[in-house]
């Protein structure tokens, strides 16, 4: 009892400490902006000067500004020691607002309220708040502001990934509004990897939106996040950013074709090598390489960079993460449209490698389709046949399809790859029946009658595999 009394005090006294350092931030807050106030009230009360410049004054800093740069740097760390209070956020965030709009004139004024805002968007309760109190335009306005200052322009960049990342904030005239700023700070900062993995971050959560995919590409956004690639290959936090953009924007067909141009696979395959320790980069870099090798031309410009090899080394090295292996071998798939990348990929050890994948994530979904879419793409002649089913595909494939029997995406890959494992070698098709794939295609058959691609398949791997009276 005694403990539980002390324990008690303990808390209590922790919460109040926590109290009083979230109303000193507070106050602090409010003081700073008090005296900017008093300020702007005597230079309103001054006479205007006699011969006034023609040209547009740069920023000027605000009685008050080194002020609100230190507390919202307290206010930070106020919230990172008591995350659950956050200071009631909306207070916080119209204090911070008011601050970046009295300070324009200071750099370090708007890095930090550019800062605070990002971390005060938290969840996604704080993010929707703060958007309608309008801090898009408030961060946008500092990068206006201080396009030359590295710092500002980082910060601007991570709260605006941070307030987007709900799909309705992504589609804003206000965020969108942030594209070009992002774009122009890419090309104004080549040098500094920080700003280059911000605003390729933030790019990538805009272009999950259809419509931003064009709106980055018109302000020039593939050649700036395939700039951002190349100029920082030893980067990984710069790599990984780059091609999940990449990866967003090259859903978009016109921007496979422009990042292939300006040398985009090759920075991609690239990533690949050089960061093969790092998960990742490799999942990111492997999106990438499969949106934009959906096209034939890609296709052959990746083979020639060893995209397949270094794919397959990614998909062996790290079978146990999901998030590698669900892009590797939706990669291979896309890959191995093209005929000579089929046999690149048998002859790489990509049989094998898949259905190792397939055995390490039987939980998963996307690693299941995206396996079986890979075998299925790939055997299409009697050698594969024969290195997939010499390496348990039929088996690995079978327990995909008992295993996720609603699921219409792994039962038409499944089907598809069973039919092609089967095609024409009587052993394997007796192995198929052994594992019971007759049955379990005819169940897809009975579970999707309504879906093309399910029954097609499914129909085409019971003819295969059905013996003959």
């Amino acid at each position: 009892m005694q403990a539980d009394v002390a324990l008690a005090e303990a808390c209590a006294l922790r919460a109040r400490a926590a109290a009083r350092e979230a109303a000193a931030a507070a106050a602090s807050l409010e003081a700073a902006l008090a005296r900017t106030r008093q300020a702007s009230s005597a230079v309103a009360a001054a006479p205007p000067p006699r011969s006034p410049s023609p040209r547009r004054p740069a920023p000027q800093p605000s009685a008050g500004a080194s002020d609100f740069a230190a507390h919202c740097q307290a206010l930070r760390q106020t919230l990172r020691s008591s995350p659950a209070e956050k200071l009631l956020a909306e207070d916080a965030a119209e204090r911070v607002l008011r601050g970046m709009e009295a300070h324009r004139g200071l750099a370090a004024a708007q890095e930090e309220g550019c800062l605070t805002l990002t971390e005060l968007a938290a969840t996604p309760a704080d993010e929707a708040a703060l958007v309608a109190l309008q801090a898009l335009p408030a961060v946008t306005a500092a990068a206006q502001a201080w396009p030359e200052d590295a710092g500002v322009c980082c910060a601007f960049a991570r709260a605006v990934a941070a307030l987007t990342v709900s799909a309705e904030h992504k589609a804003r005239s206000d965020a969108v509004a942030a594209i070009p700023l992002l774009v122009g700070a890419l090309a104004a900062h080549t040098g500094a990897a920080a700003v280059q993995a911000a605003c390729c971050r933030a790019l990538k959560s805009l272009a999950a939106n259809n419509g931003n995919k064009a709106n980055v590409a018109a302000a020039g956004g593939v050649a700036a996040v395939v700039a951002a690639l190349r100029s920082h290959p030893g980067d990984a936090q710069v790599q990984e950013c780059a091609s999940g953009a990449l990866r967003n924007l090259a859903a978009l067909s016109e921007n496979q074709l422009r990042a292939a141009a300006c040398g985009g696979i090759e920075a991609v395959c690239a990533a690949l090598k050089t960061h093969a320790g790092s998960p990742s980069v490799l999942e990111a870099a492997c999106g990438a390489l499969r949106n934009l090798t959906v096209n034939a031309a890609n296709q052959a410009l990746a083979a020639q960079a060893g995209a397949v090899e270094a794919v397959i080394a990614a998909l062996q090295t790290h079978v146990r993460t999901a998030g590698v292996v669900q892009q590797a071998c939706g990669c291979l798939w896309a890959l191995a449209v093209a005929t000579p990348n089929k046999a690149r990929t048998a002859a790489a050890g990509g049989m094998e490698a898949v259905v190792e994948a397939l055995k390490a994530h039987p939980r998963s979904g996307g690693v299941q389709q995206q396996g079986c879419g890979c075998l299925w793409s790939v055997c299409m002649d009697s050698t594969a046949q024969a290195r997939a089913g010499g390496a348990g595909a039929i088996e690995a494939v079978a327990a995909a399809l008992r295993a996720f029997p609603l699921n219409a995406a792994v039962q038409e890959a499944g089907c598809g790859a069973l039919a092609n494992i089967a095609w024409s070698r009587g052993e394997l098709q007796a192995r198929a029946r052994s594992a019971g794939a007759l049955g379990l295609c005819e169940a897809a058959l009975r579970a999707f009658p309504e879906h093309r691609g399910v029954q097609k398949y499914a129909k085409l791997s019971v003819g295969k595999l059905t013996p003959a009276k």
